[in-house]
């Protein structure tokens, strides 16, 4: 998608082999949305496949009234690292995220994570950071 909405999800997948059986397979994924209410968008670069920085329209000026650009996101991911006799447990989490990008290379970021490990219960998560790419 072009524009202030953006989606991706990937899945993984891990076949390992072991002398005593058939082996071991662990799978995962996730699927994400984002969107931009400042109508900034996630440059990407089809040829690269990389995804490059977020240029807000207005950049940081409170004297001015320009705030940057906002984006709200949110995650659903799965991981199973159960097979045979390994029992590394399923998780399911839910994320939601908020990015406040001040200027081209300055982000604030806030997530709450709600995840259920199966069979041990919930978690609650808060995560915040301050990123300055160079």
């Amino acid at each position: 998608l072009d524009g202030p909405v953006s989606a991706q999800g990937e899945l993984i997948y891990l076949h390992q082999d072991r002398r005593a059986d058939s082996g071991l397979d662990f799978w995962g994924g996730y699927a994400q949305v984002s969107y931009f209410p400042t109508g900034e968008r996630r440059p990407y670069g089809r040829r690269s496949g990389v995804f490059g920085r977020v240029v807000p329209r207005r950049g940081f000026d409170p004297v001015a009234g320009e705030w940057g650009a906002l984006q709200l996101a949110a995650r659903l991911s799965y991981v199973d690292l159960n097979d045979h006799d390994i029992r590394g447990g399923r998780q399911l989490d839910v994320t939601l995220g908020v990015n406040w990008h001040l200027i081209p290379n300055v982000r604030l970021m806030g997530n709450y994570v709600h995840g259920h490990v199966y069979g041990q219960g919930d978690i609650e998560l808060l995560q915040a950071r301050l990123q300055i790419e160079f």
